[in-house]
């Protein structure tokens, strides 16, 4: 019988925009199915920093891309390029630091993966404070460049298509550290279904061109346009 212990896979993401979360899922599945005697451990490192304040921030940042979009949209391209504003703004989240060292000295990881950008930027820090030596794997899960993804002491970056490659060897990443395996999806995705099922279930006209748009968070449409 085998009783070595399971190598840990510490997957730190937040459900600040869905993306993360369904990106760790994926992750979290593809380390059960392709690896042996390895245990996947997903966590929402915004509900552990900050378990008090964490209800209500997610309520606020919620309600704010819904109700004021544009405030988001300033935030967003004031941090894109790294500069003393978002430099400001991110000493707010990297106040968590000592929390998720200690939850690293817990759980004893193999490789630590983030599909967050702040968790991102916690993880270089306490390597480069040499408070930690474990491969640090960044999922990008956006489609371009920004600040918040990039730092220095990230060893692997998984992308979502050749442009953004391009992008981030443009700031400065070295070519080596950068995959292009598209944004990973959970398995299920690869299933086939019936296409007369579908059309059932979901009150298709077969003979009417249908336009299926999908929201990212927790908004889904789907409508027919008979174009």
């Amino acid at each position: 019988m085998n009783n070595r212990e399971k190598d840990k896979y510490l997957i730190l993401s937040a459900t600040f925009g869905e993306g993360h979360k369904q990106v760790a899922n994926a992750i979290s599945e593809a380390v059960n199915d392709m690896v042996a005697d390895a245990e996947p451990i997903t966590m929402d490192i915004m509900e552990w920093i900050h378990p008090n304040l964490y209800p209500i921030s997610h309520y606020i940042y919620k309600k704010s891309i819904k109700k004021f979009p544009q405030v988001y949209s300033f935030l967003y391209k004031k941090t894109r390029v790294k500069n003393s504003f978002s430099i400001k703004l991110n000493s707010i989240f990297l106040s968590g630091m000592q929390t998720v060292l200690k939850i690293i000295q817990e759980i004893k990881p193999k490789v630590v993966v983030s599909t967050y950008p702040f968790a991102a930027g916690i993880i270089s820090k306490l390597k480069e404070q040499g408070l930690i030596d474990i491969p640090a794997v960044t999922i990008i899960t956006d489609y371009t460049d920004h600040s918040y993804w990039i730092h220095p002491y990230t060893d692997q970056y998984v992308v979502g298509s050749a442009q953004l490659r391009d992008q981030l060897i443009a700031l400065g990443v070295e070519a080596d550290k950068i995959k292009n395996t598209g944004i990973p999806v959970r398995k299920r995705f690869m299933d086939v279904l019936p296409k007369d099922l579908l059309l059932d279930k979901y009150m298709i006209n077969p003979n009417m061109f249908t336009l299926l748009i999908m929201g990212g968070a927790t908004d889904f449409w789907k409508r027919d346009f008979n174009l």
